[in-house]
């Protein structure tokens, strides 16, 4: 099976819709499969009291920049993904006719949005198990069972200290899971600190275990220190 290369960009366009045109040309460049963006609403993440309200405020893009951005790289031949994280975000994916959907780990036991996932259009799911356990992702991949899944390990350390990356999980989730879905796949979301020696070899030792799946955040430039430049 093919290696797939998704690019994260995570919030790291910073709700510039330029920027993220910016963001998918160089995951272009850079050879990427995919590139995966957080579709961002703040009402879905935070009440309006919470410290980091404004902050996902100025993240929001207006629906005619996503469609934009979903055009871009249909042209440039890479596909889009998006985290979803309520009904306003998992009906722009699905509107968008996106090739693939993120649920973020602090999602597995949110059964409502796992459902309303199931029941879009969108075919390829990227299930983050980080931090989760065997039975909440068991749970978890039945609901979504009419997706392609991949189940994502990445400790959600930010970014995650090579020790705590825990690649040898992925043989355990190979026998838990694979021998009764054999369409599954397994992938990796690398966090890696970016000075560690290892940074640059994690994702082919997570290969080596069995990912098919690889998840690298990426950025301009990291003297630039926009979101989530710290792994990319």
């Amino acid at each position: 099976m093919s290696i797939e290369i998704i690019a994260e960009i995570a919030q790291g366009y910073e709700g510039s819709y330029k920027l993220s045109e910016l963001l998918i040309q160089s995951a272009v460049n850079a050879g990427a499969d995919a590139v995966k963006f957080q579709a961002v609403f703040a009402d879905e993440l935070a009440t309006s009291d919470y410290q980091h309200y404004q902050l996902f405020k100025k993240l929001e893009m207006t629906r005619e920049d996503w469609i934009n951005l979903a055009s871009h790289c249909k042209r440039s031949g890479i596909e889009f993904h998006l985290d979803v994280f309520g009904e306003k975000s998992i009906s722009l994916a699905d509107d968008l006719q996106i090739e693939a959907i993120k649920v973020h780990p602090t999602d597995m036991k949110n059964i409502a949005l796992l459902e309303m996932i199931r029941d879009t259009a969108v075919p390829k799911v990227l299930l983050g198990i980080g931090g989760a356990e065997a039975q909440e992702i068991s749970d978890a991949v039945d609901i979504l069972a009419t997706k392609q899944i991949t189940l994502l390990l990445g400790f959600q350390g930010y970014p995650t200290e090579t020790s705590e990356n825990q690649i040898g999980r992925l043989g355990y989730l190979s026998e838990r899971f694979r021998r009764s879905n054999p369409t599954l796949r397994l992938g990796f979301a690398d966090h890696a600190v970016p000075e560690e020696e290892m940074h640059t070899l994690l994702a082919a030792l997570a290969i080596g275990a069995g990912a098919t799946v690889i998840e690298k955040h990426l950025c301009l430039n990291r003297v630039i220190m926009l979101e989530d430049y710290e792994s990319a």
